[in-house]
C-alpha cells in the first residue's frame, strides 16, 4: 500500500514538471539580461533565441519559437515575444519604441558578428568607423576594430578614425587595449608613429602610459 502511494505520488510529481516544461515551450538558447545603472537613470534589456532585423535596423522581422525581448530604459518599455509557431506579439504601449530596443541590443553587441560582416559589405571601413562609436560592448568593438586592421598597413582614413576613437575612450584600460592590438596588428609608417605616442601620452594611469611607451618603442625598433 505504502508502495504504491509513492509510485502515484512520484508519478503525479513527474508529470506536472514535464507538462511545466512542455507549456512554456521548446528550450530557447541565448538567454541575455543587461542592466545598466546610473544615479538616476535605468535600462534593462533581456532577449532570448534568435531574433532577425529589417535592413533599416528598425523593425523585427523573425523571432524563432519561444523567443523574445524585453526592453526598458526608465518609463520607455517595449517588448515582443514569439509563440511556439513563431508568430510574433508585440505589447502594444510599447510597439514605437522597437528601433530604440533594438538599437540598444545591437550596441550590447547582440549578433556582433554578423552584423559587423553586413556593415562593412554595405560601406566598407568607413561604415566601420562610424559604427564603432555606437558600440557599447567592447567585444563588439573590438571584431569591428579587428576587420579594421586585417591589412597591416592602414590608410590614413582608417588610422586617423582608430585613433580619434581611442582618445575618446573614458578608462586607461579600454585605450591600453585597443592601443595594444593597434600597435601589434599594423605596421606603422614612421609618419604615424607621432600620433601614437600623443595618444599613449594622454593616458592618466602611470602604469599604463609607461607599459604603452615601453611596447611603442619596442614595435619602431623592429622596423
Amino acid at each position: 500500500m505504502k508502495l504504491a502511494f509513492f509510485l502515484a505520488a512520484f508519478c503525479l510529481i513527474f508529470f506536472r514538471v514535464y507538462f511545466k516544461n512542455w507549456w512554456h515551450g521548446p528550450h530557447v538558447p541565448g538567454k541575455v539580461s543587461i542592466t545598466v545603472r546610473v544615479d538616476d537613470d535605468y535600462e534593462r534589456i533581456q532577449y532570448a533565441g534568435r531574433i532577425s532585423f529589417s535592413p533599416d535596423e528598425k523593425r523585427i522581422e523573425h523571432m524563432s519559437p519561444g523567443a523574445y525581448i524585453r526592453y526598458r530604459h526608465n518609463d520607455t518599455r517595449f517588448s515582443a515575444e514569439s509563440d511556439l509557431k513563431g508568430a510574433i506579439t508585440y505589447d502594444t504601449p510599447g510597439k514605437d519604441n522597437m528601433a530604440e530596443a533594438i538599437h540598444e541590443m545591437i550596441a550590447f553587441g547582440y549578433d556582433a558578428k554578423a552584423r559587423m560582416e553586413r556593415v562593412f559589405e554595405r560601406g566598407g571601413d568607413s561604415a566601420l568607423l562610424q559604427a564603432i562609436p555606437q558600440l557599447r560592448s567592447s567585444a563588439a568593438s573590438e571584431l569591428y576594430f579587428q576587420q579594421l586592421l586585417r591589412n597591416e598597413v592602414l590608410t590614413d582614413q582608417v588610422f586617423n578614425g582608430i585613433l580619434s576613437y581611442i582618445d575618446r575612450q573614458q578608462g586607461d584600460n579600454e585605450k591600453r587595449k585597443l592601443l595594444e592590438l593597434l600597435m601589434n596588428k599594423a605596421c606603422l609608417s614612421p609618419g604615424q608613429w607621432p600620433a601614437v605616442e600623443q595618444t599613449i601620452s594622454r593616458i592618466h594611469s602611470t602604469p599604463d602610459r609607461l607599459a604603452m611607451e615601453s611596447l611603442a618603442k619596442e614595435k619602431q625598433q623592429l622596423k
